[in-house]
């Protein structure tokens, strides 16, 4: 048995301390890394592009080609094409470019409205780049071209730094030996990192909650607001110009959509449309539903159409709810586990609050050795619990896995399920297939943690004073054999809340770590009991509005090739006993 002044790191962090642990954590945050990397780097050149148009020269052009250009053998057939002129310090240049982005689309009725807004012969304004004058644009981009990205930026960088976090805690290294005030100043540098690590993982909630909340705006709320609004949409007749189901084919797999074009007048005017659904026809698996949407729309048939009475350009053949719409509903999961973890985390707090102030104690447990030790206190107000005890851990495992559960198959259920279909095997989704298959590997951690044993542990008394002895017995339930080494360790901590400027900050020192117990026997890591003594000098339990003392009891046990045993079980320790004269 011994005492240490001090932090003992790794191990109440939750970090895998065996080598093939480590290593396997590594990797899992390696893969956060390299995929919150490669992202962030593709979304900062795209912004970058985007947003220096808006420093390009205001030039007059005029319009000397405007027209509608169809290629019925590419996936969007439909092309602005158009060329301008324009001059640049008495030099006359041409371009070709719309957007700097490439124009093409499904949807015939944008490209004519373009036409219609750029008529040859008409004289208009482009945007020249100053660094080269033979680059320009007619159309500087919108917010709604670069605002999601800019948006999204936030996302990639939360990858970044769980990636290098993951590996630092993973890999650094324990507390080097001092003077117990170097040990006092490490533990208030360890527990600043333990609260920064919480704010990360809050703010990491946070931002899933706000920007995960774009996925189910764009597949779910959006379509849905469509289809509420066109239930009062004009019903037109329409001809069917053309009917296929689109087969796209990607590196892994093959996906299918409704390819259909069909012609309607409003108002003595010609429009098309290939809208079938308010899905915007992306692609997906499933050829056989999709071939009898094809089957019941044949080329020359007429059927009926909903056309928006106020942008008749606007038509889609299908206003109900469809699968695919359904399966856009299933992204609500990204803001519920957001706010869920928020929620988690305050409440969590809150349990470990009055964990520290009362302990928490169940009544029964396996026999005991020290029935005898059973004693009363007077505490002065604080509840007291006549001993043996059995206590209740404080960190259920199952809470992380479930949360790492839903994130992975929602993740992983929209990317496969909508995003790859639609786009395809490539480095864009390839980077959110990444992050989906990190997220799966660490549910699988997590589910291995399931299948370790469990720790019983039953106390002389959940309520000793300072200066009392504290016998403790333990027993292992489930696969015991793989436990190699355990050490159950008596540990007191100082919360200090306290406020700098407007904010808020909560300081954690721990003033005692006291090892009771350890074990490499394979009979003594099963069952044994053991005796210590909280120290006489240190400070009891507990609470107010903005301090608060904590005492628990860590039990960590070395499994190799697997992930280690970690639980924590709170006491209250009560002052020393008034001696009257």
């Amino acid at each position: 048995m011994g005492i240490r002044i001090g932090p003992s790191r790794g191990r109440r962090s939750g970090m895998p301390t065996s080598i093939p642990g480590k290593i396997f954590a590594s990797l899992f945050f390696l893969i956060f890394f390299a995929a919150g990397t490669g992202f962030l780097l593709m979304m900062i050149s795209e912004l970058t592009g985007q947003l220096a148009q808006y420093s390009w020269t205001e030039t007059p052009a005029v319009i000397e080609v405007s027209e509608l250009e169809e290629d019925r053998e590419k996936e969007n057939p439909y092309l602005f094409t158009v060329r301008y002129r324009y001059e640049v310090e008495g030099e006359s240049y041409v371009s070709d470019r719309y957007q700097r982005n490439d124009s093409r689309t499904r949807e015939h009725g944008e490209v004519a409205s373009l036409v219609d807004r750029y008529p040859p012969g008409e004289a208009v304004t482009c945007y020249v780049n100053p660094s080269d004058p033979a680059e320009a644009v007619l159309e500087q981009p919108a917010v709604g071209d670069w605002g999601p990205l800019a948006a999204f930026l936030l996302l990639p960088l939360v990858f970044v730094g769980i990636g290098l976090g993951g590996v630092y805690f993973t890999w650094r290294a324990g507390p080097t030996k001092g003077t117990a005030e170097n040990d006092a100043a490490v533990s208030i540098g360890t527990a600043n990192n333990a609260r920064n690590g919480k704010r990360a993982l809050a703010g990491f909630f946070l931002i899933f909650t706000l920007f995960g909340g774009i996925f189910p705006v764009m597949f779910f709320i959006i379509p849905a607001i469509n289809v509420w609004q066109a239930q009062n949409w004009q019903a037109i007749d329409c001809t069917i110009l053309s009917s296929s189901v689109g087969v796209h084919r990607g590196s892994d797999s093959t996906t299918y959509s409704i390819d259909i074009e069909y012609e309607y007048e409003v108002d003595g005017r010609t429009y098309r449309s290939t809208q079938y659904d308010f899905m915007g026809n992306v692609t997906s698996s499933g050829q056989s539903g999709k071939q009898a949407v094809v089957d019941d729309h044949p080329v020359g048939s007429t059927a009926q159409a909903y056309c928006d009475p106020d942008d008749p350009g606007n038509a889609v053949l299908n206003r109900d709810f469809t699968t695919g719409i359904w399966l856009g509903a299933l992204t609500l999961v990204f803001p519920i586990v957001g706010i869920g973890g928020l929620i988690g985390m305050f409440v969590s707090q809150r349990r470990q609050a009055a964990a520290g102030g009362l302990g928490s104690v169940a009544g029964g447990g396996v026999s005991s050795s020290f029935a005898g030790a059973s004693s009363s206190y007077a505490s002065g107000g604080a509840a007291t619990t006549t001993g043996p005890v059995t206590l209740k851990a404080t960190e259920p495992r199952w809470v992380t896995f479930i949360f790492l559960l839903l994130f992975a198959v929602a993740w992983n259920g929209f990317v496969h399920g909508l995003m790859v279909p639609d786009m395809g095997y490539g480095f864009f989704s390839g980077i959110f297939i990444l992050i989906g298959a990190a997220v799966a590997l660490g549910t699988i951690y997590q589910a291995m943690r399931l299948f370790n044993p469990t720790v019983v542990m039953q106390v002389s008394s959940a309520n000793p004073r300072l200066g009392d002895p504290l016998e403790i017995q333990w027993q292992l339930k489930g696969n015991t054999q793989r436990v190699k080494h355990l050490t159950v360790t008596l540990e007191g901590q100082e919360h200090a809340e306290y406020r700098r400027g407007t904010n808020t900050h909560t300081d954690t020192h721990t003033f005692i770590e006291q090892v009771l117990a350890d074990r490499t026997d394979p009979i003594s890591i099963l069952r044994d009991s053991a005796i210590g003594e909280v120290p006489a000098g240190a400070m009891h339990s507990f609470e107010a509005d903005h301090n608060k003392v904590v005492w628990v009891l860590r039990v960590h046990g070395v499994i190799p090739f697997w992930p280690d045993l970690n639980q924590s079980f709170a006491i209250t320790v009560l002052p020393r006993e008034l001696t009257h004269a």
